[in-house]
């Protein structure tokens, strides 16, 4: 599922013993460290490790220094965080249940991580899809300590981690979302969400980037020289020389570093078809 060298050559591996279109009621997710002498061709395993309760499939995987973040468990909700300082022992510190899948890990600071991923919870007899954004706390076992839920929402960053942008020197996330409704009611324009990590605290704002003037849209069964595009998609969310730029399926806009305000628009050459 996902492999590292680490900072000593030492190579770290995540395997789940079933295919990812096969369904099973239990998988082994192991953890499996391997080395090799000096110039050799043959890596040889040093260790290993069976999370506890590791469940069926394997959802995100972070090899960060000396430790690994692993989602697995049903629904990919259980984070273990295991310590990889003894090669030749990689002990699980703790585990941690999360509101939805822990899709994606990324380092914030010291002993600090944002897991992003999807949610479901259930009203009466519907279920309602979400997103959310949990930071983690890594200074022992892993523990929840802020997070931001909001349902009928989903990300590419979920599954594409170029989709992910994180500004240190902001201690800002970047990512882009769309939205979802229930019923008949178009949906709200998609957005790039802002996280800003600020101690225990993930706070967020949405940014709807501006719609280019690509020229008249298409009306029902016309398909030439007119703009199909739809509303800008948010892509990309890129940090230059100091100012974010929302990359879009039409334009890349660049935004004021502070308030997060639309400066200025480079419109990109419209999809006709």
């Amino acid at each position: 599922f996902s492999i590292a060298v680490l900072d000593d050559g030492t190579v770290g591996a995540v395997t789940v013993d079933v295919l990812p279109w096969q369904s099973r009621e239990k998988a082994d997710v192991t953890v499996r460290l391997l080395a090799g002498e000096e110039g050799g061709t043959v890596l040889r395993q040093v260790g290993s490790l069976l999370p506890e309760g590791s469940g069926a499939q394997v959802a995100g995987v972070r090899f960060m220094g000396d430790r690994l973040l692993l989602s697995s468990g049903w629904g990919g909700n259980l984070v273990s965080a295991v310590d990889l300082s003894d090669r030749t022992a990689p002990r699980e510190l703790g585990r941690v249940a999360l509101r939805g899948t822990g899709a994606y890990f990324h380092s914030v600071g010291e002993q600090r991580a944002l897991v992003i991923g999807s949610t479901t919870r259930r009203e009466g007899e519907q279920l309602i899809g979400g997103f959310h954004a949990s930071l983690l706390d890594l200074s022992g076992a892993p523990t929840v300590v802020g997070t931001w839920q909001m349902d009928d929402l989903d990300s590419m960053a979920s599954y594409d981690h170029h989709a992910f942008t994180w500004w240190a020197r902001r201690s800002l996330a970047g990512f882009g979302v769309m939205h979802h409704t229930r019923g008949s009611a178009a949906p709200p324009p998609p957005d790039a969400a802002f996280l800003t990590v600020e101690g225990d605290s993930v706070d967020v704002r949405l940014v709807t980037p501006t719609e280019a003037d690509l020229g008249p849209k298409c009306r029902f069964g016309q398909r030439l020289n007119c703009d199909q595009t739809g509303p800008p998609q948010v892509q990309r969310i890129l940090v230059v020389d100091g100012q974010p730029w929302i990359y879009t399926s039409e334009s890349l806009e660049r935004l004021d570093p502070n308030s997060l305000v639309s400066q200025a628009m480079v419109t990109l050459p419209p999809r006709y078809v």
